[in-house]
C-alpha cells in the first residue's frame, strides 16, 4: 500500500513512548500533589484559627468595660462570666477544618504609649503577656486559638496556633452649653426676644410651656433617618446632608418627633417654626453635630430638640449681627434701648472617641445701650446750701459789705444717664481626652468623660456710664436790713464719666465628669459667673466749672470752680451717686442675673470658661483589633 498523500511517516519503534515518560512524571507529581493538599489543609486551619481568634477577641473585649478582673471572671452585675462568654462565642464561630479548636483567653493590659501588650518574664525566662487578676482593671484581651488536622496523604498532623488581641474602643457624646437646662420664664422671655430675629420672622412667639415642651423632647439619629422628606437611608447619609433650609430641618424634626410618639403640642410648634423660618441660607447636619461616621455613642444618644432648634437658627444666620428689641423687657430700667447680638460660630455637640471628638461654644458679642430714666433733685427748703461768699464777696465790693454768706437754692437739677455695655465671650472648644467605663452603680465603678477645654481669645465686658447734670440754681443773700436779694444764677451743665472693664482668659482646663456622683443634665462649670462688675460713682472735682450770671451791679459774669460755692460739690456728687446706683440696680444687676447667665447657659460660653454637659451614656462596648 502506498503512503497517504501529505501524511507523516510513522516508524514502528516510536509507538508507546509516552507511557514511560508519564510513569516517570507521576513519581514526582503524585507526592507533590499530596504535599500540596496536606499543606493547603494546614494553611486552611491556620486561617480558620486566626479568624476564630479575631472574632472571639472582638466578642470578649465587650466585657472589658471598666470592671476589674475578678468581676469580669465572676459575671458581676448580670454579665456572663468570662468562661461562659468564651464557650458561647466559640460555639457560634467554630466552623473550622479539622479538630475542634481549643481557645483560651487572657485579660491583659495594653500599654497606651507603645500600643503593645504589657509583658512579664515567664518561668522559662521569656516574655509572656501580663495577666490582669483580682481588682486590677484590664484594658485588653488576648485570645489564643489552637487547631489541627490529620494530613490526607503524609503521615502525621498539621497544627496551627493563632493569637488575636482586642481592645475596647469607647466613644461618648458631650456638648458645651444647653438651652434646655433649668428653663424658666426669664429664659423663655429671652428666647422670645432672640429666636424671632434668628428665623427672620418677628411674628413668631410662644410661651414658657411651649419652650419647656421642646426642652423635654428628644430625637436621635435613627429618628431623623426615618423622616421621608430628608431622603436618606443611613446615619452616614444623614450626617452628609449640607443643603437643608432652616424650615426643612424644623419640619424634619417635627416628623421625627411625631413618628416617635412625641408630644402633640411640641410637634405643632415645630411645624409652626418650619413655616415661620424666613431664611434661604442652607445648613448641614454637621454644623450642629460633630459626629464620626458609624459612631456607636452617637447612634445611642438622644439630642435635645430645643438645643437643635436654637443651634440650627444660629447656624443659618452664619454670624450675622441681630437687633434684639425684645431685650427691653429684660432691662426695664433702660429707655431708647438699642441692642446687637452676634454669635460668630455655632454651638456644636460632639460624639466620638477620645482624642477626636470636639465640641465648641458660640463666640458671642452682645451690645446693650440706652438711657436711664432721669433722676432729679433740688436745693429748696432744708436742702438749700449756705455758701460762704469768700472771694465772691471781695469781688462784689461794697454792695456786700458785712455780708459773708449766701444761700444757694432752686433747681431742679437733672441727672441724665447713658449706659453702654459690651459683652464679648470668646469661643471655647472642648476636646474629649478620656472615657471612663464602668457600670455606674457606685463611685467605685463610675462612668464618665474627661474634656480639655480651652478658649480662642480673652472674654471681656466693658460698661461705660455717662451722667450729665443740668439745671440752674439761685444765689441769694440777706442784706443788713433783712431783705432777701437774688444776686446771681448758677448754671450747671457737666458730664461725668465712669468705665468698668472685666477681662479674663481661659486657662486650658480638664473638666472631669463622673456618674455617680455627677448627674447627667447638670452642667460641670468653670469660669466666672459674674459678668459685669458694679460701677462706682464718678465724682465732680472741685475744679469743675459752673457758670454764674450776676444781677446788674453785683458782679461780672463768668465761669467759677464748683468749689467756689461751698457744699455744691457734695450736692452734685450725691446726685451722681443716686444715678449710678440706678445703673447698678436697673441695668447691671439684670445683666448679671438674667441676660448674661441665660446667654452663657444657652451658648455655653462663660467669662474664662464653659459649661460642660455629658450625654448619657458612654458607649464602652465598641471593640477593635489591636496589633
Amino acid at each position: 500500500m502506498g503512503r497517504p498523500a501529505g501524511g507523516v511517516r510513522r516508524h514502528p519503534d516510536e509507538r508507546g513512548a509516552i507511557i514511560p515518560m508519564m510513569a516517570m512524571l507521576l513519581v514526582v507529581l503524585i507526592p507533590s500533589t499530596a504535599i500540596a493538599v496536606d499543606l493547603g489543609m494546614q494553611r486552611v486551619v491556620r486561617r480558620d484559627m486566626q479568624a476564630l481568634a479575631d472574632v472571639v477577641a472582638l466578642d470578649l473585649v465587650r466585657l472589658v468595660d471598666g470592671r476589674n478582673a475578678a468581676q469580669i471572671n465572676s459575671g458581676y452585675n448580670g454579665h456572663d462570666t468570662l468562661s461562659v462568654a468564651l464557650v458561647r462565642s466559640v460555639a457560634r464561630n467554630e466552623d473550622a477544618l479539622g479538630d475542634d479548636p481549643q481557645v483560651t483567653v487572657k485579660l491583659a493590659f495594653m500599654d497606651p504609649t507603645t500600643h503593645r501588650l504589657e509583658t512579664v518574664v515567664g518561668s522559662d525566662g521569656l516574655p509572656v503577656t501580663r495577666e490582669a487578676t483580682g481588682t486590677q482593671v484590664p484594658t485588653a484581651v488576648e485570645v489564643t486559638a489552637r487547631g489541627g488536622v490529620d494530613f490526607a496523604f503524609a503521615p502525621g498532623r498539621g497544627g496551627a496556633v493563632r493569637v488575636a488581641v482586642a481592645v475596647p474602643s469607647p466613644s461618648a457624646c458631650f456638648r458645651l452649653g444647653s438651652y434646655a437646662v433649668g428653663l424658666d420664664l426669664q429664659d423663655a422671655n429671652l428666647l422670645n426676644a432672640v429666636l424671632p430675629e434668628l428665623i427672620n420672622n418677628t411674628t413668631f412667639s410662644t410661651t414658657l410651656v411651649g419652650y419647656q415642651g421642646l426642652a423635654a423632647a428628644e430625637v436621635d439619629l435613627l429618628d431623623l433617618v426615618g423622616v421621608s422628606g430628608l431622603g436618606v437611608a443611613t446615619p452616614d447619609e444623614l450626617l452628609g446632608l449640607d443643603s437643608l433650609t432652616l424650615g426643612q430641618f424644623y419640619a424634619a424634626m417635627a416628623g421625627a418627633l411625631q413618628a416617635n410618639g412625641g408630644d402633640t403640642a411640641s410637634v405643632a410648634l415645630l411645624q409652626t417654626l418650619s413655616t415661620k423660618a424666613n431664611l434661604t441660607s442652607h445648613i448641614g447636619i454637621q454644623d450642629l453635630l460633630d459626629i464620626e461616621s458609624g459612631n456607636t455613642a452617637a447612634l445611642a444618644a438622644s439630642f435635645n430638640v430645643l438645643d437643635l432648634v436654637m443651634g440650627a437658627a444660629y447656624a443659618a444666620n452664619g454670624g450675622s449681627a441681630l437687633a434684639v428689641p425684645g431685650l427691653t423687657a429684660q432691662l426695664p430700667g433702660l429707655t431708647n434701648l438699642s441692642t446687637s447680638l452676634t454669635v460668630g460660630q455655632t454651638p456644636r455637640l460632639a460624639c466620638g472617641a477620645a482624642g477626636r471628638a470636639r465640641a465648641r461654644t458660640g463666640q458671642v458679642g452682645l451690645t446693650v445701650a440706652g438711657n436711664l430714666v432721669d433722676v432729679t433733685s433740688d436745693l429748696n427748703g432744708p436742702r438749700s446750701l449756705t455758701a460762704a461768699l469768700g472771694p465772691l464777696g471781695a469781688s462784689l465790693g461794697g454792695l456786700l459789705t458785712g455780708i459773708s454768706n449766701g444761700v444757694v437754692t432752686g433747681g431742679p437739677l437733672t441727672a441724665r444717664t447713658h449706659v453702654s455695655s459690651e459683652l464679648a465671650l470668646a469661643r471655647a472648644e472642648g476636646l474629649l481626652t478620656g472615657i471612663v467605663c464602668g457600670d455606674a452603680t457606685s463611685t467605685g465603678n463610675a462612668e464618665g468623660i474627661d474634656v480639655a477645654v480651652s478658649a480662642s481669645a480673652v472674654s471681656s465686658v466693658a460698661t461705660q456710664v455717662a451722667v450729665t447734670i443740668t439745671g440752674s440754681l439761685t444765689l441769694r443773700i440777706t442784706t443788713l436790713l433783712g431783705a432777701n436779694v437774688d444776686i446771681a444764677t448758677i448754671t450747671i451743665n457737666h458730664t461725668a464719666y465712669q468705665n468698668t472693664t472685666t477681662s479674663q482668659g481661659t486657662t486650658p482646663t480638664t473638666v472631669s465628669f463622673r456618674h455617680p456622683d455627677d448627674e447627667y443634665g447638670v452642667a460641670k462649670s468653670f469660669g466666672s459667673g459674674i459678668v459685669v462688675t458694679g460701677v462706682s460713682p464718678p465724682t465732680v472735682s472741685g475744679n469743675t466749672k459752673v457758670h454764674i450770671d450776676f444781677a446788674p451791679g453785683y458782679g461780672a459774669d463768668g465761669d467759677i470752680n464748683v468749689s467756689g460755692v461751698s457744699g455744691l460739690t457734695g450736692g452734685l456728687n450725691a446726685l451722681i451717686a443716686n444715678a449710678t446706683n440706678t445703673v447698678n440696680t436697673q441695668v447691671i444687676a439684670p445683666l448679671n442675673s438674667v441676660v448674661a447667665p441665660q446667654l452663657q447657659e444657652q451658648i455655653g460660653a462663660r467669662v474664662g470658661g464653659a459649661d460642660l454637659f455629658a450625654l448619657p451614656r458612654p458607649s464602652c462596648n465598641d471593640p477593635r483589633l489591636a496589633g
